[in-house]
């Protein structure tokens, strides 16, 4: 939401959408008031997979503090990305190449990525088709299934 209002003070009319409807939804609601980007808001709830499917190809931008599979769906979408370097993320992020990748927590220079791509859509656009390769690449069955089988055997040879 302090992202949010980065990109309206910078004059972009932007809208964000949350998906879920997790424990810090009030919390959410209530800086989203305070910070007066309400109106720029959608708190959508829990959405099917169907749904978020159709939102994430047509987004303009995904900031991403911190996701586990939804990382992937916007990869797979093809969406360009801001993250936070945190836990996972910077496997499938790579600054520059497959989205923006920026110090955890530091919102004031996920703005600063964010104005950047969408000043620059053609940048942004390669980046979320690069990170949708890599998704693809990374997910693929039968990769899937050579990491599930190798860790197995791992655990077998260690007699866990």
């Amino acid at each position: 939401l302090y992202v949010l209002r980065e990109l309206c003070d910078a004059g972009k009319n932007v809208t964000f959408v949350f998906v879920g409807d997790g424990s810090m939804l009030q919390e959410l609601k209530d800086l989203a008031s305070s910070l007066g980007v309400s109106e720029n808001v959608r708190f959508a709830g829990n959405c099917s997979q169907e749904v978020i499917a159709q939102l994430l190809p047509q987004a303009r931008l995904v900031l991403s503090p911190h996701m586990g599979r939804g990382l992937t769906e916007a990869c797979l979408a093809g969406a360009p990305i801001v993250a936070y370097n945190y836990d996972w993320q910077e496997e499938i992020i790579h600054n520059g190449e497959t989205g923006e990748l920026v110090c955890n927590g530091n919102w004031k220079q996920m703005s600063q990525r964010a104005l950047w791509l969408l000043d620059n859509p053609y940048e942004a656009a390669m980046r979320g088709g690069a990170a949708r390769h890599l998704a693809i690449e990374m997910m693929s069955p039968e990769r899937l299934n050579s990491h599930e089988i190798e860790a197995y055997e791992n655990l077998l040879r260690s007699g866990a």
